[in-house]
């Protein structure tokens, strides 16, 4: 594996282990994905190495009670529409922007 590779699953790992509450559509915000298949892939893998490499009990039976209950699909959905909405409102003020600057 390439360096810049293990450190990114490095850094997701860190994340899923530390993150209050590592939903797939937390996940999501957290590596801003591009693909829907590689995202959730991604997702899984690191949930399951998280699990492997987590020593605190406690934090173990919270990610497996995760993984058994996650819906990846609906997460992705709704992550989905909250960008899209983010970049519909982004493009929105710059349009608005540009009317001020142009009406001038």
């Amino acid at each position: 594996m390439k360096p810049v590779r293990e450190q990114v699953k490095k850094r997701n790992l860190d994340w899923m282990i530390a993150c209050k509450n590592p939903t797939p559509i937390e996940f999501f915000h957290f590596i801003q994905p591009t693909h829907k298949a590689r995202a959730i892939e991604k997702y899984g893998k690191i949930l399951n190495e998280a699990m492997r490499l987590c020593k605190v009990p406690d934090e173990q039976s919270k990610l497996k009670n995760i993984k058994e209950t996650v819906n990846c699909n609906s997460d992705w959905d709704v992550w989905l529409l909250e960008k899209r909405a983010v970049c519909s409102n982004i493009k929105f003020r710059q349009g608005s922007w540009l009317t001020m600057i142009s009406s001038d």
